[in-house]
């Protein structure tokens, strides 16, 4: 089984209608907290997200981070930041990687070629980065570092790759009290050539 899913957390963003979108292979899930667009027949499941610790953003986190918990019995999960309207090619594209049997697979931009710094600026910027969070990623993250987007998840529902969640959260838990951008993190628990 593959599942495509998402997840929103209160009542932020909006579940778009995937009906005709849709291929046969993917099992498509909302993760949800009683959102209000998670009713109807638009081609997901509603699964009500009740146990993820923290406030909304960390609630979120969670749920994208720690995919072998919502979905054990997955060989593959397929996460996608919510709120995209997505086209029947993307799903087919999803379905080819998975051919060539990856364990991991995150969105990744050589063309950026951004820094540690200029990504922890970006967040920074944007304010959903705070001074006292940064001071704690700098001194848990190795120097090790790519640029990702994160938005886009690929993975195998294997124990390394388990092992790699498991890994992320707690590093995301460990760096950040209130919001974090969890794209710094994963290269210290995952190079790029996993």
């Amino acid at each position: 089984m593959i599942v495509f899913y998402t997840c929103l957390t209160e009542q932020y963003g909006f579940i778009p209608c995937i009906k005709d979108q849709k291929i046969d292979d993917f099992h498509y899930v909302v993760l949800h907290e009683n959102h209000r667009e998670a009713f109807g027949n638009k081609g997901w499941e509603y699964i009500l997200l009740t146990d993820a610790p923290g406030n909304s953003q960390k609630r979120q986190r969670y749920a994208k981070m720690m995919s072998h918990q919502y979905f054990p019995e997955a060989e593959y999960t397929i996460y996608i930041d919510p709120s995209y309207y997505i086209k029947k090619d993307f799903y087919k594209r999803c379905l080819e990687i998975i051919k060539d049997k990856p364990n991991f697979v995150t969105t990744y931009d050589k063309s950026t070629n951004r820094t540690i710094t200029e990504e922890a600026l970006y967040a920074f910027n944007r304010g959903t980065l705070y001074f006292e969070d940064l001071k704690l990623v700098r001194k848990n993250i190795k120097d090790y570092f790519y640029s990702s987007n994160n938005s886009w998840l690929i993975r195998k529902n294997t124990k390394e790759v388990n092992d790699i969640n498991e890994a992320w959260w707690n590093l995301y838990q460990t760096c950040y009290t209130e919001h974090g951008r969890d794209q710094l993190l994963l290269p210290s628990v995952c190079d790029e050539e996993y």
